[in-house]
């Protein structure tokens, strides 16, 4: 029996096809996480198939943030692009001040069951790019947690808990103590204009302290910025139940500048800073491009501290009937700088080190340029500098630095007592100026 060459080849092209089909598709399914030893204890994303993920109090613009022992409860949601439903799953897990995890097993600080069901969805409705939008409030009824602290909820697929899609922060506190703080320009003559300071007392009352500059550790961040939080600060003075904190140099943060915004809650004009809205397979959103303020003199206008709001004015319902739509930043600059890369950065992404945010220079346009997929809504950011060999982004290199910057800031008190093996927050105060 003789077999022609042609059926042969045509076989073996039927072979390599189905190889890299199969292939393929399992690079594919591969893709949707990323490598485990990325996963963290930050707030953190690691796939690109979830966007808008939110964690509040409910509250828009809150934090996450419940008090112990108490009815408090946070509502997470997020969407997954497409229109695969899966069931999700989720565990919350314990860390110190410092968010490294706890050497506490969950059974000291979970009553209930440790892991939690996601199961409230919704199909997007009629739009260009579908997903799904999950929802759920944490802990639910299963699930109660009996320590304050730093904590950290991690989302997977229903059975595969090594397939975390994303990781957020929240904090569980107790009010033992009382903090009062205030705001001024910086003390010393180099940073007076360019920084701000934060001076406050912590009043521990009745709440027995037995050694403050050991036990005591004192955390401070700007606009929920925890990338670039001041951390064990000790106080400068101690008088009886009054620990005061005014250091000269310890409690000074960069006054940065108002955020830039991006007002995309309606599609059907160009609100301020965009050039024009396209409808093609997707719908474009190009912005006028922008340039550095390093040293524009301080404008006053009105921000939400770095965070995003989830809204369409063009439909009822903004969980649902919101438009996903690919907006393109431009940040001028006459020449590429080869002494770091440039990102976008603010509240939706945290601030994230992350190429998905890392701009690209355009030589022919002298500018950078990011496309980033975004749901619609009000969205604040800054362009950000990353120094080679730095682990924090600089937004004072294309935004400047200055003394008047409204901010908000927040105060954590963490307590760890001898024989204790965790970090209690026992008290938490925010406070802003002039907003």
């Amino acid at each position: 029996m003789q077999i022609s060459t042609n059926s042969i080849l045509f076989k073996l092209l039927l072979l390599c096809n189905l190889f890299f089909t199969f292939a393929l598709k399992a690079q594919n399914e591969e893709a949707d996480y990323y490598v485990k030893d990325r996963i963290n204890n930050k707030n953190s994303s690691y796939t690109d198939c979830v966007k808008s993920i939110e964690l509040t109090k409910g509250v828009m613009l809150s934090s996450p943030e419940i008090l112990l022992n108490s009815r408090d409860k946070l509502k997470l949601s997020f969407d997954v692009m497409g229109h695969n439903y899966k069931d999700y799953n989720y565990t919350v897990y314990l860390c110190d001040y410092n968010w490294e995890k706890s050497i506490l097993e969950p059974n000291e600080y979970i009553e209930g069951f440790a892991e939690g069901y996601i199961r409230d969805y919704k199909f997007s409705f009629n739009r260009l790019i579908s997903y799904i939008h999950y929802e759920a409030s944490i802990p639910d009824d299963m699930m109660q947690i009996t320590k304050s602290g730093n904590y950290v909820l991690q989302v997977y697929p229903d059975g595969k808990k090594d397939s975390i899609i994303f990781t957020k922060r929240f904090i569980v506190y107790e009010s033992l103590i009382t903090i009062n703080a205030n705001i001024k320009e910086a003390i010393n003559i180099e940073d007076k204009f360019y920084k701000q300071k934060i001076d406050f007392t912590i009043n521990t009352g009745t709440y027995n302290v037995m050694n403050p500059y050991t036990d005591l550790k004192v955390v401070v961040n700007q606009n929920n910025r925890w990338d670039n939080a001041i951390s064990s600060l000790k106080p400068k003075y101690v008088n009886g139940n009054n620990l005061i904190y005014n250091n000269d140099r310890d409690n000074v943060f960069n006054g940065s500048n108002e955020y830039r915004f991006l007002d995309i809650k309606s599609l059907r004009y160009n609100s301020f800073g965009i050039n024009n809205i396209l409808y093609e397979d997707t719908i474009k959103v190009n912005l006028i491009p922008e340039s550095s303020k390093r040293f524009e003199v301080y404008s006053t206008r009105p921000d939400i501290d770095g965070n995003f709001i989830i809204k369409t004015e063009d439909n009822n319902n903004s969980e649902t009937e919101s438009e996903y739509v690919l907006v393109h930043f431009f940040l001028k600059t006459n020449y590429p700088i080869i002494d770091g890369g440039v990102y976008v950065g603010g509240g939706f992404n945290n601030y994230a080190i992350d190429n998905r945010y890392k701009m690209v220079y355009n030589y022919q346009r002298k500018m950078y340029e990011l496309k980033l997929l975004l749901k619609q809504g009000y969205y604040n950011y800054f362009y950000m500098f990353l120094p080679n060999g730095e682990n924090v982004l600089d937004e004072t290199y294309f935004e400047g630095s200055h003394r008047e910057t409204n901010n908000l800031y927040s105060i954590y008190v963490y307590n760890t007592e001898l024989g204790i093996k965790h970090d209690r927050i026992i008290g938490i105060l925010k406070l802003s100026n002039g907003k």
